[in-house]
């Protein structure tokens, strides 16, 4: 039995650094349960939501951290012989900068110039690619809670990506955001140190930060790539729990080659460090040999996928993570009884499906890539404004602007003005770049462009006038 309270925590916005009271607390180890314990800005103020039967033991433990004002009923109720606690507290994270410019400008302009994902798939586009009996057992499929590990079909064909790993290394989840949020929960330790490749996906590094973790950050260069030293001298520096890379990079397109990746997962081994590898846009490669999957290089090594990035299959919301490290894996399948718990059992079939078909899907999506690609290339030429260098994967690039316009103002001027939406760098805490995707119909890229150089002629103009 569990008593509900609304406990308040709040305390004086300059009391502390953000801090958080994390992790199991588990009374009596041989009744070990995972526990899902969010954020704790003291600074913001937060509310306990549900403290579990064992809430006399566990309140010194959050008085001795700043959560003294207990409710009375949760002082003074019986264990019951149970000697778990199950507690959330919510805090207060920083809006999405990324999810927030979308939210406000995505749905605003004719002409989408920013997306991070291939062309959108239709639900008949992956039944099409079925067997009979599959478009039928599509539509008979129960409605009932699925797996939470995934389903089995799912998690094979998933499991056919990597030359190691098998079925059970697979822990399904929804979408790629799920499984790194899980990651980050299951390894970092407040004050643990954390060395995270930037610019990368937001939410990544502000919720390590949230975590209590010491980011520390390992710069992509726009020309060369990263850089082997700096990780050592990172990780040289001491308490490194995780290294977060990207691969293919999003959003410069930078590809690390089968040298580096092996070269990284030999540091990180070696300084005792996870190395977490999020390889969404995986499958997308322009002059290169695929690198081998990053889970394959040990089983310090976890890889974050999805159907979302390279498949085109957003709305499905089916990501994984995928490691040969049982702990790791058990204990992030342990933090989603506290998250979505399972996901779509209709979408994890789709998904099945398209997996395994991604050879006929990724070729498809691919040559449009292509050529948008180079489609970018020949029409940048002429914006003596804009430097660049063209993605080595994935389907994005990221230019870099000389003009004293911000970015940010500057993409707001391209949406409601010339109806085409591009990414301002400000939302990877990187102003004077610009985010541009290839993974739209070549058409409508084409149309996109055109309107792109009609704003970059006018800018051209201004700048020769004045």
């Amino acid at each position: 039995m569990n008593v509900w309270s609304n406990l308040d925590t709040r305390a004086p916005r300059d009391a502390m650094n953000p801090a958080l009271f994390l992790k199991t607390h588990a009374l009596d180890q041989q009744r070990l349960h995972a526990v899902a314990v969010m954020v704790l800005d003291l600074r913001a103020g937060a509310h306990v939501l549900d403290i579990g039967c064992g809430a006399r033991e566990i309140a010194p433990r959050l008085a001795a951290n700043g959560h003294e004002r207990l409710s009375p009923r949760c002082r003074s109720e019986p264990d019951n012989g149970q000697r778990e606690v199950a507690f959330m507290i919510l805090g207060r994270l920083a809006p999405c900068a990324l999810e927030r410019w979308y939210n406000r400008y995505g749905f605003g302009a004719r002409y989408n110039l920013s997306s991070s994902a291939a062309p959108s798939l239709t639900t008949a586009d992956v039944l099409s690619y079925a067997a009979p009996d599959d478009q039928v057992a599509y539509l008979s499929l129960s409605l009932n809670y699925g797996p939470s590990g995934g389903l089995p079909r799912l998690r094979a064909a998933i499991a056919q990506q990597y030359v190691t790993l098998h079925e059970n290394d697979i822990q399904v989840t929804t979408g790629a955001s799920e499984a790194l949020f899980l990651l980050l929960m299951a390894l970092i330790d407040p004050g643990d140190a954390v060395v995270i490749q930037f610019p990368i996906y937001p939410p990544i590094d502000t919720f390590a930060r949230a975590l209590g973790a010491d980011v520390r950050h390992w710069p992509t260069s726009m020309n060369d790539g990263l850089h082997l030293a700096q990780l050592r001298a990172l990780l040289a520096a001491g308490d490194v729990r995780v290294v977060v890379v990207n691969q293919p990079h999003s959003p410069t397109g930078a590809l690390l080659s089968d040298v580096e990746m092996h070269a990284i997962a030999t540091l990180t081994e070696a300084y005792g460090a996870v190395l977490l590898v999020d390889e969404v846009y995986r499958g997308i490669y322009f002059d290169t040999e695929p690198p081998p999957a990053a889970a394959d290089l040990g089983a310090h090594v976890v890889s974050v996928g999805d159907v979302a990035k390279p498949y085109g299959l957003g709305g499905l919301r089916i990501g994984w993570l995928a490691t040969a490290n049982v702990a790791l894996r058990t204990r992030c399948a342990e933090l989603r009884d506290y998250t979505t718990l399972c996901g779509s059992v209709p979408g994890e079939f789709l998904a099945a499906i398209a997996l395994e078909h991604r050879a006929v899907i990724l070729n498809r999506h691919l040559a449009v890539a292509r050529q948008n690609r180079a489609a970018f290339a020949t029409a940048m030429e002429s914006v003596t404004w804009l430097q660049w260098q063209l993605a080595s994967g994935g389907f994005t690039i990221f230019p870099h602007s000389t003009l004293p316009q911000p970015t940010a103002a500057m993409c707001r001027d391209l949406c409601e003005h010339y109806d085409v939406l591009v990414l301002p760098g400000d939302v990877f805490a990187m102003p004077g770049y610009l985010r541009l995707g290839f993974g739209v119909a070549p058409e409508h890229f084409a149309a996109g462009l055109d309107r792109l150089l009609a704003y970059a002629s006018d800018v051209q103009a201004q700048v020769r006038y004045v």
